[in-house]
């Protein structure tokens, strides 16, 4: 059994254009310990994927299809199971850790409360604060417990949302752009950290960058205007990219001689006809224009959505 498989998976919001669907009939699986990394342009629908999982969207989206944990289809599912669920199961690291601190609370506080949701007693959560800030990177921990968000760096803030996802010891981390916005230094500090924190629990790394993904995981997906355009093992997508999309994504990291792909997504409300990619593609054929591609297994677990995968 899969720890997490999506099966369908479409997330719709309301909006004055009409419906828009940012997550689109997503088919997707992760195994225990497996490291999977989803890749993205902003807006392709990466966090709402991951918020979707765990069922933190905004009350008028539209959820639909299977989200399996352990076999458990969490669509659908009671808030009181969702919040068990939630921390002690699966538990997501948020994008801007900053904003995601209270900044009124001391970072001790704030680690004490996620510990004694937990079940911690207070004494217990006194103990255990500086432990989770030693093992996420803090050399001095106590100080790091008695600062303030605004007094700590952009590196410091990551690593202490780190450690509240860490607090219920979960089984899948949903890690979402976790490298976004720091230098070269604090990145690597934070990859290399995450590496070690998930050596015996499922990752799924959201990110923008593919170069930090290629360094972590071992699968990797690729996301276009809210579908999953190609999918495969890390070694295999990095050495032979079938879609149009991942290959222009390799030309524009610095390895590939930063060529950035021309053009734009096309916006949720108004998606073409055929492929949506087809706009920016210089290989794009008459067929692209005119019908939307599946998702083609071409062998050994590679997927692509592309016309020229048939």
């Amino acid at each position: 059994m899969e720890l997490l498989e999506l099966k369908g998976l479409k997330v719709t919001f309301p909006t004055e254009a009409g419906p828009v669907r940012a997550v689109d009939s997503v088919d997707l699986k992760l195994k225990a310990k497996e490291k999977l990394g989803l890749i993205g342009e902003t807006g392709s629908g990466k966090s709402v994927l991951a918020h979707a999982i765990l069922r933190l969207l905004q009350s008028d989206a539209l959820s639909e299809g299977e989200i399996l944990y352990r076999g458990k289809n969490l669509v659908g599912l009671e808030k009181k199971e969702l919040r068990r669920l939630r921390g002690r199961e699966l538990a997501l690291i948020p994008q801007n850790p900053s904003r995601s601190l209270n900044p009124l609370k001391k970072v001790g506080k704030q680690l004490s409360e996620t510990l004694r949701q937990a079940g911690y007693s207070r004494k217990e959560a006194a103990v255990r604060v500086p432990e989770l800030l030693f093992a996420v990177g803090a050399s001095e921990p106590v100080s790091w417990a008695e600062a303030y968000p605004h007094e700590c760096s952009g590196g410091m803030c990551e690593r202490i949302v780190i450690a509240m996802a860490l607090a219920f010891s979960p089984a899948l981390l949903l890690a979402d752009e976790p490298t976004k916005g720091l230098d070269s230094r604090n990145k690597a500090r934070i990859l290399a950290l995450l590496k070690s924190l998930t050596k015996e629990r499922a990752l799924l790394f959201i990110t923008h960058d593919l170069e930090a993904a290629a360094q972590i995981c071992t699968r990797l997906a690729f996301m276009y205007a809210g579908e999953l355009v190609e999918l495969g093992a890390r070694t295999k997508v990095l050495e032979h990219p079938l879609h149009p999309y991942t290959q222009g994504l390799l030309r524009a990291c610095p390895k590939g001689g930063l060529h950035p792909i021309p053009g734009r997504s096309p916006p949720l409300f108004a998606l073409p006809k055929g492929c949506r990619f087809q706009a920016r593609c210089a290989l794009a054929i008459e067929r692209c224009r005119n019908e939307p591609p599946p998702f083609f297994d071409t062998g050994a677990g590679h997927f692509c959505r592309c016309w020229l995968c048939a």
